[in-house]
């Protein structure tokens, strides 16, 4: 298989669906000589902000002197996003490579073993861990796809495990209540491991508490062990100061806008912390440059400022609270135009109830996504929280008509899936 090929094989095995459990993971890290056990990973968890806090500190890391592996999902643009080292993606021939080398094992697991067909999530986390391990990286950070406990990212032994935060998500596979969602996140601290969260809520610091507890674990909490304040912030930046312990960090920098990214780089922080307590070696200027640096596409990001343009992937509840305080609190604008793409399978009311009160006009669209939910559909939620809608079939046309109602002093927000994010962009990579 060329790169075109293993990546239409790759995502042709998101047939088989979700499917968590541990078994065909260690059974194929068994056949591929155990990638996990030569590498150091940072593990992290969480309903959101993962991909903020992974961002950030692997920008730490390199600034820090290292080579660091960072596995995500789902990528925005090309399938090579997902794993990068020292933020270049992993070479389309090299995954192509890896790919060919795995195929035959997996065509043979359903028929040679009492296994089901491995997902397309198993395989490309297989395939990240022996790239990483191949390529010999000083650490890994890895995402976790799906919950924690059974998540197929879940066959490592992490310097640090990282639960951001727990809110209502995928409630199908994880369960109902923050406690139960908790205890799955919380399924990936390890005995006598260091865990870093940002949780607040008393039902799930309970949970994470309680297994770190279990498994003599050292737990670092943002909010009593890691101190942050909030300083001035404009669209390009803001700043804010940090303080463990005794040691007080004043003028940190972020270009991530949004207080919950300060929430996001206190917990990056802390993770330097744990690693520090392990005798890895993060002076103060490589976390001040790895914050001041870090970017991540698609997390209030703005496109163009007249009209302001702002891009965010709200995809669910918590999500959306977010993006709500931070329309009200960090943007100015005379009207909002919102342009929501969302997936059928979330909980599309809760994201809608947050966001379509707060605009004056609220476009639909769907992206090509086959989860997405039609916008005729999406446009009857709207409506039990705001008249004014328009339905369209495509999200380049969306935008076009987004921009064509906006004034000058007005603020477009296009939210919701990442694939909404991806076909937006598009028009400004024009």
């Amino acid at each position: 298989m060329n790169f075109q090929e293993a990546v239409n094989y790759l995502t042709g095995l998101s047939k088989f669906g979700i499917n968590l459990g541990l078994s065909r993971m260690e059974y194929l890290l068994d056949v591929f000589d155990h990638p996990e056990k030569q590498l150091k990973v940072i593990h992290v968890a969480g309903t959101n902000g993962k991909g903020s806090t992974v961002t950030m500190t692997a920008n730490i890391l390199k600034e820090a002197g290292y080579r660091v592996g960072v596995y995500i999902s789902p990528h925005l643009y090309c399938f090579t996003e997902r794993m990068t080292i020292n933020g270049q993606n992993i070479p389309g021939e090299r995954l192509a490579e890896l790919t060919n080398r795995v195929k035959p094992v997996l065509d043979r697991l359903p028929h040679e073993t009492d296994l089901a067909e491995a997902t397309e999530f198993e395989v490309t986390t297989l395939l990240a861990l022996m790239y990483f391990a191949e390529e010999k990286v000083d650490y890994v950070i890895l995402e976790v796809g799906l919950g924690g406990k059974l998540d197929a990212t879940n066959v490592v032994n992490p310097l640090v495990s990282v639960v951001t935060n727990v809110d209502f998500d995928h409630m199908d596979q994880l369960g109902n209540t923050l406690g139960a969602i908790a205890g799955e996140k919380a399924g990936i601290i390890k005995a006598n491991g260091r865990v870093v969260t940002a949780s607040s809520e008393k039902e799930v610091l309970d949970v994470i508490k309680g297994v770190c507890k279990e498994k003599n674990a050292r737990l670092w909490q943002v909010g009593k062990d890691i101190l942050w304040e909030k300083g001035p912030c404009s669209l390009l930046k803001q700043t804010f100061n940090l303080q463990v312990g005794d040691r007080r960090y004043e003028n940190m920098e972020t270009g991530l806008l949004g207080e919950h990214q300060i929430l996001n780089a206190a917990t990056a922080f802390g993770i330097t912390q744990a690693l520090k307590e392990q005798g890895v070696v993060i002076d103060e200027s490589a976390i001040r440059s790895g914050l001041a640096q870090s970017k991540w596409p698609g997390r209030l990001e703005i496109m163009q400022e007249n009209p302001l343009v702002v891009i965010d992937g709200a995809h669910n509840e918590a999500g959306a609270k977010i993006l709500h305080k931070a329309l009200t609190e960090v943007f100015e604008y005379e009207k909002l135009i919102l342009l929501l793409g969302i997936f059928a399978d979330k909980a599309v009311g809760d994201v809608v109830k947050e966001l379509a009160p707060l605009a004056s006009q609220v476009i639909v669209a769907k992206s090509h996504n086959p989860r997405a939910l039609a916008p005729e559909e999406l446009a009857q939620e709207v409506k039990n929280y705001n008249p004014n809608v328009l339905v369209k079939d495509e999200i380049l046309e969306a935008v076009k008509d987004a921009l064509a109602l906006a004034g000058s002093k007005d603020m477009v927000c296009i939210a919701g899936s990442l694939s909404t994010m991806s076909e937006a962009r598009k028009y400004w990579e024009k």
